[in-house]
């Protein structure tokens, strides 16, 4: 049976590359919600070549702002979330903080909520970053699951409050949270 999967910014860079390859990998059914910032580009799904309007639908919402019935009901039941949508660029976070946290804070915050009144939700995808733990000492060991944080700049603090935000949203409704630190290498 094909799941359906919601994608959060999902036409950003790593999250259109998400997308393409569950369309090339699986028969699941995707909706991407994108705010179509700065970094969204729907673009990257049109143009891949592996776009599928049977499979693929691409939704505009401000991710910023709580995903309202009418939404809800343009997305219908998912299986799985995979939560990609944040403002990533360390320089820009640096510039200007105060509404690239909010950004990424009310963005964890309104798809986590919407996450929690999915009934039978399978899994749900924090997409976070290396970054929150801090900067590795040359020679050092790679960090490990559950190390403390020790973010260095406003965008891994952002990324860490979306983590913080996930596993209270866990914890407190149950919603079936995964978290992945991505990183560059």
């Amino acid at each position: 049976m094909s799941k359906h999967v919601l994608i959060p910014g999902g036409c950003g860079f790593i999250g259109s590359h998400l997308v393409d390859h569950l369309l090339e990998n699986t028969d699941w059914h995707i909706t991407v919600l994108d705010g179509l910032t700065y970094a969204g580009d729907p673009g990257r799904l049109y143009g891949s070549g592996k776009f599928d309007k049977a499979r693929l639908r691409i939704l505009w919402h401000d991710l910023r702002s709580p995903i309202m019935e009418t939404a809800i009901r343009r997305i219908g039941p998912v299986d799985m979330i995979v939560n990609m949508a944040s403002n990533s660029h360390i320089d820009a976070s640096i510039a200007d903080p105060v509404p690239f946290i909010k950004n990424n804070v009310d963005v964890a915050v309104h798809v986590l909520d919407y996450a929690r009144f999915m009934n039978k939700l399978e899994t749900f995808v924090q997409v976070s970053t290396d970054e929150v733990y801090g900067s590795i000492m040359p020679g050092c060991a790679p960090f490990q699951e559950w190390e403390p944080i020790n973010p260095s700049n406003p965008y891994s603090a952002s990324k860490a409050a979306q983590e913080a935000i996930a596993i209270a949203y866990w914890r407190t409704y149950g919603v079936p949270v995964i978290i992945v630190n991505c990183m560059n290498a």
